[in-house]
């Protein structure tokens, strides 16, 4: 299981609450869901997923309590103490393992990891390798062609064979929730690389998939899985200074001036 972690036919295609959520809340939720495969029980401060995932810090916050209220997540919202504020605790989350007798699509994990550096800007330290489309300052796409990715990839991994797949682009907007979904296969190949396809008017025909070796396998993902997570850990460390920044001022600004300091 530390290789991938599961995507659920209960979530995928029976839950017509998963199906309303914006594509956002579809890829947060889907990293909560890994992080809790992976660890169990676990800690996360609001601004490492609002850096990762390219989201705001009220979308974080909103799409969460969502989350608790669909019973789908047990959390301990974070809070201040001592001068400092603790992470929020994720207790568990739905679909987190897979369900007997249940069919699930094995996500590969790092696969999923690295289609996240693509909705940040990352760009390699001087002198260091890094893959040429993660260079650019803007983001090389969006959630939806990162969920795109995973519901094609669940789609192959149930239906796929040797000569590929069919889906009718009606059904993949069913399946996704997102109108127009089909529009976006194009972008996903040109951003990830990892599949090829044919427009076939009323449906797409997947003609081969790829995912990424594990870093444990290749020594090329290892070094920019690496590479990935230091850049990562210092765009953290930015905004986590900016928020401070943001807070002094504000509590500044909130401080009432004394009465001899009004008089002119």
């Amino acid at each position: 299981m530390d290789n991938f972690f599961p995507l659920s036919k209960s979530m995928m295609e029976d839950s017509p609450e998963f199906r309303k959520l914006t594509p956002a809340e579809k890829v947060l939720w889907i990293n909560i869901l890994n992080e809790s495969n992976l660890r169990g029980e676990f800690y996360k401060a609001d601004i490492e997923w609002v850096v990762a995932l390219n989201l705001s810090l009220n979308k974080v916050r909103e799409a969460r309590r969502k989350f608790g209220a669909l019973g789908w997540l047990n959390f301990t919202p974070g809070c201040r103490s001592h001068g400092g504020r603790l992470a929020t605790q994720y207790h568990s989350a739905r679909w987190t393992k897979p369900e007997d007798g249940v069919f699930f699509a094995q996500m590969p994990r790092y696969t999923w990891e690295w289609l996240l550096t693509l909705l940040r800007p990352v760009r390699s330290r001087p002198g260091e390798w890094i893959d040429p489309r993660l260079r650019k300052r803007e983001p090389v796409c969006g959630h939806i062609e990162v969920l795109l990715y995973a519901y094609l990839w669940y789609w192959w991994n149930k239906y796929g064979d040797k000569t590929g797949i069919v889906i009718t682009k009606h059904t993949l907007q069913e399946l996704t929730g997102f109108a127009g979904a089909s529009d976006k296969v194009q972008g996903l190949a040109d951003a990830t690389g990892m599949l090829k396809f044919r427009d076939e008017y009323h449906k797409i025909r997947l003609l081969e998939f790829w995912f990424r070796k594990d870093p444990s396998k290749c020594a090329d993902n290892a070094r920019q899985r690496d590479l990935a997570a230091r850049n990562l850990s210092d765009a953290i460390a930015k905004a986590r200074k900016d928020q401070d920044k943001r807070r002094t001022k504000a509590n500044l600004l909130s401080v009432p001036k004394s009465a001899d300091a009004r008089v002119s």
